[in-house]
């Protein structure tokens, strides 16, 4: 799902003042995620653990945080929400989380004075307080309070945020001979490194030495109407080790969501060969077995 996709689903909760938790939280190939965190008895289920360590800047909510507002004002405060949890995880010093901290005060008053295009763009980022950061020519704080923002400079920030996005957008439409897809040996004008296939998707590490960002991982899937290849989840960094820990740990995740998958299935596995192919058999009944299909023959004529 895309921020958007997460946010309706949430609204219902949002228009009823639900009182029940859930987390909202980006997985290992960069999708929006909400769960409900408690069983019927209130108790935690145990694997919220392990989603906030794979995304530490998850946040825990409650319909009736929002008092039943608008899907725009629910966006924004779920998404202010995020950038809280980034500043509080984020290993910087206290200059650094004192802007942190004026920028999000910023963007809790003036996020509807973005575009659509901005925000957008932020909800794909794995650090969006950051990169709001690293963005600005100037300290955006009020030098006479301790975590606000300096109201002369709001309209200039924001035509600083507009402007960049814009930039970057445009560079990744130029880079793209048709939107949202990957080439074989590229992607979006990175090189690719190295890809694993698994579970349907392919995990890609591509770099780019002329980018500010040399490396980027992606998550590379066929789920459209004509099952082009499209990428979704981006991340960059010039941090090559941080970008192969990515890469490993999102090849990981789909290793274990397959284990899972196959755990539960409770259907034998092993290597299949020409042997195990049955002739003749498309007049078999196949409810409650398990059938392979070649990719090709699922593509619409």
């Amino acid at each position: 799902m895309d921020f958007n996709e997460v946010i309706g689903r949430i609204m219902p909760e949002v228009w009823e003042g639900s009182t029940a938790p859930f987390i909202i939280y980006r997985d290992k190939s960069g999708e929006w995620n909400r769960e409900f965190t408690n069983d019927q008895y209130g108790k935690t289920y145990d694997w919220v653990v392990d989603i906030k360590e794979t995304d530490p800047y998850t946040v825990t909510l409650y319909g009736a945080n929002f008092a039943q507002g608008s899907f725009p004002y629910v966006y924004d405060k779920v998404f202010a929400a995020r950038l809280r949890a980034e500043c509080e995880a984020t290993p910087y010093g206290e200059g650094a989380i004192v802007e942190f901290r004026a920028i999000i005060n910023f963007f809790e008053d003036y996020a509807g004075n973005l575009s659509s295009d901005v925000t957008e763009y932020l909800t794909t980022l794995d650090r969006p307080l950051y990169t709001l950061y690293e963005m600005k020519p100037f300290s955006i704080k009020d030098e006479k309070s301790d975590f606000g923002y300096d109201e002369d400079k709001v309209d200039d920030f924001i035509e600083v945020i507009e402007n960049y996005v814009e930039k970057v957008l445009e560079e990744r439409e130029n880079e793209k001979p048709v939107e949202n897809t990957v080439e074989k040996n590229g992607v979006m004008g990175y090189t690719e490194l190295q890809s694993v296939q698994i579970a349907g998707w392919r995990v890609v590490l591509a770099e780019n030495p002329a980018k500010p960002e040399p490396y980027m991982v992606c998550t590379c899937g066929r789920d459209n109407p004509f099952s082009a290849e499209a990428n979704e989840g981006i991340s960059t960094t010039n941090d090559y080790f941080k970008a192969m820990r990515e890469f490993t740990e999102r090849v990981t995740g789909f290793m274990e969501f397959l284990e899972t998958e196959r755990q539960a299935s409770g259907l034998p596995f092993q290597t299949l060969t020409v042997a195990d192919c049955v002739k003749d058999s498309n007049n078999n009944d196949y409810e409650g077995k398990l059938v392979i299909i070649k990719p090709e023959a699922l593509t619409n004529k």
